[in-house]
């Protein structure tokens, strides 16, 4: 059995077990995957919010950045079971009929009110 304590930032510190070392990577890769994004990506403001909203019976759950004049995004997307989290990299828009991906350069977007799009 493994006891892991986990620091990825100055304001997160994680406890957890693990029983072997399948079980001790699929833990921390879900805590990094979501703590990673500790200040925005676009800015490098400093205070990032953590917002859990539900539209339609649906949670989405993201990091937003604090500075009013930025208000950048971060995503993340659930695996099937809805235990862990995934940072999405990519919108899927509708283009001549055709749903495509596309990249986003950084997590963290802003909506363009011109294009419609997060970017």
């Amino acid at each position: 059995m493994y006891k892991v304590t986990f620091q990825p930032s100055a304001a997160i510190k994680v406890e957890f077990d693990a029983s072997n070392p399948k079980e001790y990577m699929e833990k921390m890769q879900a805590i990094e995957e979501v703590a990673q994004h500790t200040t925005c990506g676009k800015c490098g403001g400093k205070q990032v919010l953590h917002v859990v909203r539900t539209v339609n019976g649906n949670k989405f759950y993201e990091k937003h950045c604090a500075n009013s004049q930025c208000r950048a995004v971060v995503s993340f997307g659930a695996n099937k079971e809805g235990k862990t989290l995934f940072t999405k990299r990519f919108e899927e828009v509708e283009e001549d009929g055709e749903t495509v991906r596309k990249w986003f350069k950084t997590p963290w977007t802003k909506y363009n009110k011109e294009t419609g799009r997060r970017e």
